[in-house]
């Protein structure tokens, strides 16, 4: 009805009463083909809000990079654990390319660029520990973030010294998210995953 006949022309009126209620005062100045300009200008008190510091939280770091700009290697034998862990990493927005075996992961390490690796400890043919130091060892990989993924939490160090982070079997989404955001996308907010 208001399209067909137009407005009552009361609008305005109310708007104009319910902000002199409030102690402000709405004006209006209208220009034929050129439009209306409405002013409302209330006075209103702010309350000083005082907000208790917040510790930290792995979230509130600035992030240095994004997800999607970062590409993870994930080495793991089985297939249904690789499909699990890939599941994970791309709902994470994580780039992902998958390796089934240690020669397979190096070969990837010597061709292509990674953010991260996260590698299975119980790969035939070679523990994880030892394929950590390898990739270690691969020239532009001694800092590259290596993730284990083991039954034991307990850390090891490669002969040249860098830590090894590990991740609990089986892997919670929280943690891994943690994790890759403190190595990969926050490097330098903390030296080792912890998890």
């Amino acid at each position: 009805m208001t399209r067909e006949y137009g407005g009552l022309g009361v609008g305005l009126a109310i708007c104009r009463q319910l902000v002199e209620l409030l102690g402000g005062r709405l004006t209006h100045r209208s220009e034929p083909r050129r439009g209306s300009r409405f002013q409302l200008d209330v006075e209103v008190e702010l309350p000083v809000v005082e907000r208790t510091p917040v510790p930290l939280m792995p979230r509130d770091f600035p992030r240095l990079r994004l997800p999607q700009d970062c590409t993870v290697l994930l080495v793991d034998d089985n297939s249904i654990n690789q499909l699990v862990m890939r599941g994970m990493l791309l709902k994470l927005g994580f780039r992902v390319r998958s390796a089934d075996s240690s020669v397979a992961a190096l070969d990837h390490l010597q061709r292509e660029t990674f953010d991260a690796v996260v590698l299975d400890c119980q790969l035939p043919a070679q523990d994880g520990a030892s394929l950590c130091c390898q990739i270690r060892a691969l020239p532009g990989c001694d800092e590259l973030p290596v993730f284990m993924v083991a039954l034991s939490v307990d850390r090891e160090r490669c002969p040249n010294g860098a830590v090894i982070d590990y991740l609990s079997k089986p892997v919670k989404f929280e943690d891994l998210q943690a994790a890759l955001y403190r190595r990969v996308l926050c490097p330098k907010q903390g030296e080792s995953a912890d998890i």
